[in-house]
Protein backbone atom coordinates (compact mmCIF):
# COMPACT_ATOMS: atom_id res chain seq x y z
CA UNK A 1 0.00 0.00 0.00
CA UNK A 2 0.87 3.39 -1.05
CA UNK A 3 0.68 6.32 1.55
CA UNK A 4 0.63 10.12 0.36
CA UNK A 5 2.58 12.78 2.17
CA UNK A 6 0.02 15.06 3.35
CA UNK A 7 1.06 17.27 0.81
CA UNK A 8 0.38 14.97 -1.99
CA UNK A 9 -3.10 14.44 -0.17
CA UNK A 10 -3.66 17.90 -0.19
CA UNK A 11 -3.18 18.09 -3.81
CA UNK A 12 -4.84 15.22 -5.11
CA UNK A 13 -7.86 16.06 -3.15
CA UNK A 14 -8.08 19.71 -3.75
CA UNK A 15 -10.74 21.17 -6.01
CA UNK A 16 -9.35 22.62 -9.14
CA UNK A 17 -11.14 25.46 -10.30
CA UNK A 18 -10.71 26.82 -13.64
CA UNK A 19 -8.55 29.68 -14.28
CA UNK A 20 -9.77 33.12 -14.50
CA UNK A 21 -9.17 34.56 -18.00
CA UNK A 22 -8.70 38.00 -20.04
CA UNK A 23 -12.53 38.77 -20.57
CA UNK A 24 -11.19 38.46 -24.89
CA UNK A 25 -10.46 35.24 -24.11
CA UNK A 26 -13.71 33.55 -22.66
CA UNK A 27 -15.83 36.29 -25.41
CA UNK A 28 -13.41 34.16 -27.57
CA UNK A 29 -13.88 30.65 -25.80
CA UNK A 30 -18.13 31.26 -26.10
CA UNK A 31 -17.80 32.32 -30.16
CA UNK A 32 -16.42 29.42 -30.23
CA UNK A 33 -18.54 27.12 -28.35
CA UNK A 34 -21.38 28.99 -30.13
CA UNK A 35 -20.37 28.46 -33.58
CA UNK A 36 -19.03 24.77 -32.73
CA UNK A 37 -20.54 22.99 -36.15
CA UNK A 38 -20.19 26.49 -38.66
CA UNK A 39 -17.38 26.33 -40.18
CA UNK A 40 -17.58 29.53 -41.69
CA UNK A 41 -18.49 30.86 -37.74
CA UNK A 42 -15.05 29.48 -36.55
CA UNK A 43 -13.36 30.47 -39.49
CA UNK A 44 -12.61 34.56 -38.49
CA UNK A 45 -11.77 33.29 -34.71
CA UNK A 46 -8.55 31.68 -35.92
CA UNK A 47 -5.12 33.50 -37.97
CA UNK A 48 -4.41 33.12 -41.24
CA UNK A 49 -1.26 31.15 -40.66
CA UNK A 50 -3.32 28.92 -37.97
CA UNK A 51 -2.02 24.97 -38.09
CA UNK A 52 -3.37 22.01 -35.89
CA UNK A 53 -2.61 18.80 -35.67
CA UNK A 54 -5.36 16.29 -36.11
CA UNK A 55 -3.96 12.95 -34.17
CA UNK A 56 -6.40 11.10 -35.76
CA UNK A 57 -4.92 11.16 -38.85
CA UNK A 58 -1.24 11.65 -37.68
CA UNK A 59 -1.23 15.19 -40.49
CA UNK A 60 -1.36 18.89 -39.93
CA UNK A 61 -4.10 20.99 -40.85
CA UNK A 62 -3.16 24.57 -42.53
CA UNK A 63 -5.20 27.84 -43.11
CA UNK A 64 -7.99 28.91 -41.16
CA UNK A 65 -10.62 27.38 -43.50
CA UNK A 66 -9.20 23.88 -43.32
CA UNK A 67 -9.14 24.44 -39.98
CA UNK A 68 -12.32 25.64 -39.28
CA UNK A 69 -13.80 22.87 -41.79
CA UNK A 70 -12.34 20.06 -39.60
CA UNK A 71 -13.59 21.94 -36.12
CA UNK A 72 -16.22 22.31 -37.76
CA UNK A 73 -17.49 18.78 -38.32
CA UNK A 74 -15.29 16.93 -35.95
CA UNK A 75 -17.72 16.89 -32.84
CA UNK A 76 -21.36 15.34 -32.84
CA UNK A 77 -23.04 17.92 -30.42
CA UNK A 78 -22.37 21.22 -28.64
CA UNK A 79 -19.46 21.74 -25.83
CA UNK A 80 -18.24 23.86 -23.58
CA UNK A 81 -14.29 24.97 -23.33
CA UNK A 82 -13.29 25.02 -19.79
CA UNK A 83 -9.84 26.50 -19.37
CA UNK A 84 -7.84 24.34 -17.14
CA UNK A 85 -4.70 26.44 -16.76
CA UNK A 86 -3.40 29.68 -17.67
CA UNK A 87 0.76 30.78 -17.69
CA UNK A 88 1.40 34.12 -19.31
CA UNK A 89 -0.07 33.93 -22.69
CA UNK A 90 -0.56 30.37 -23.18
CA UNK A 91 -3.78 28.58 -21.89
CA UNK A 92 -4.73 24.93 -22.24
CA UNK A 93 -8.14 24.17 -22.11
CA UNK A 94 -10.62 21.06 -22.88
CA UNK A 95 -13.87 20.82 -24.28
CA UNK A 96 -16.90 19.11 -22.25
CA UNK A 97 -17.94 16.73 -23.63
CA UNK A 98 -15.32 15.04 -25.66
CA UNK A 99 -14.92 15.70 -29.14
CA UNK A 100 -15.36 12.74 -30.70
CA UNK A 101 -15.32 12.25 -35.43
CA UNK A 102 -18.54 12.07 -36.58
Amino acid sequence: QHLLSPQGAALLNAPHLPPQVPDEIAKLLREHEAGWNDAARLAPLYATNVALFDPLDGRWLRGRDEVAKFLGTICVKAYTITPVALRGSVMLATPTPAATRT
